[in-house]
């Protein structure tokens, strides 16, 4: 058993070492690696942490400790998944420190973005990364950490461009994704968590038997626990150009997305909530001509109210 994980741990820092000039056959041969056994996603994002985030901490203690005349050239020349490696116990207490605390100076310098429904907003985070919220959202990022994000509610996709020594990280309330090369998109309300994975990977809560998400997966944690299921990836983000993309989702689902696109509030009634959907909603901001269009393309009956519109059984005997 200890030389099977140790051969794990060896084959992690391989692809971090690999990935850092990957080509497509190499993100190909990872991803496959990644979805062999959920061990390799918790020891490679271990590994890809621990090489991202020790090095300030291991470079000021470089700095400050007294050490030998003939110790300088040892310590530069040796890589730093090597002193990962060699590291043991010592590293992952040190990395552990660091996810716990987030390092100094770390909540001065976060700062909340967010959009009014109906709203999009576009962030970009540098190196060609991008984050592109949708109405009726929240995130928190960090000016002294570009490859740090909260999104606190609501829906946004993100473009992530995939850098082994500095690994994205998006939190969400007591869950985590760490990027692979990605472009995901996620929904958080307050029950759930929908992570849907458009190109490349992402490693859902690492650390926690983490769950590796590849292109066309859609995760879907809630109260009840989490199910991993399958779309078309050109699908994923979609909501970008107006349109609604579901299967056997629930009504009370499609009516969260509506009210976060229209930038009105829609409801359901208990009846119809957890009513399943199959099919794609074209946005059109003309209210009382999309409705009309949505009750029969649902079979349901929509009515206007003094706080927006609300989705019930039925149908319009005029319809």
């Amino acid at each position: 058993m200890l030389e099977r994980d140790g051969q794990i741990h060896s084959d992690a820092i391989d692809w971090i070492v690999r990935l850092r000039d990957g080509n497509e056959s190499d993100w190909e041969a990872f991803t496959l690696w990644l979805e062999a056994s959920p061990e390799h996603s918790d020891v490679y994002a271990a590994a890809a942490l621990a090489d991202a985030d020790l090095e300030p901490v291991l470079r000021q203690a470089r700095a400050t400790a007294p050490r030998a005349a003939n110790d300088d050239q040892l310590v530069a020349e040796r890589p730093l998944w090597r002193r990962f490696a060699l590291g043991g116990s010592g590293i992952a207490a040190a990395v552990a420190a660091l996810l716990v605390f987030g390092g100094p100076d770390t909540a001065a310098s976060r700062y909340a973005v967010g959009t009014a429904a109906g709203q999009h907003r576009t962030i970009g985070l540098g190196n060609g990364s991008q984050i592109v919220m949708n109405g009726s959202s929240r995130m928190t990022l960090d000016r002294a950490d570009a490859r740090y994000a909260s999104l606190d509610s609501g829906e946004a996709t993100f473009t992530i461009r995939h850098d082994p020594s500095a690994p994205f990280r998006l939190e969400l309330g007591p869950d985590r994704l760490v990027d692979v090369g990605t472009v995901f998109n996620v929904v958080r309300e307050v029950r759930d968590v929908r992570v849907a994975v458009s190109e490349g990977a992402v490693l859902f809560n690492p650390g926690k038997r983490a769950i590796a998400l590849t292109a066309g997966q859609v995760l879907h944690a809630s109260a009840t626990g989490t199910v991993v299921t399958r779309v078309d990836p050109a699908t994923i983000g979609s909501w970008q150009s107006g349109r609604l993309v579901y299967r056997d989702t629930p009504l009370a689902v499609v009516a969260a997305d509506l009210s976060r696109n229209l930038g009105t509030p829609v409801s359901v009634t208990p009846a119809v909530a957890s009513q399943a959907f199959t099919g794609s909603i074209q946005i059109d901001r003309d209210a009382p001509r999309f409705f009309s269009r949505l009750e029969l393309l649902l079979g349901v009956k929509v009515d206007r109210g003094t706080d927006g519109w609300q989705i019930s059984a039925g149908r319009r005997s005029d319809s």
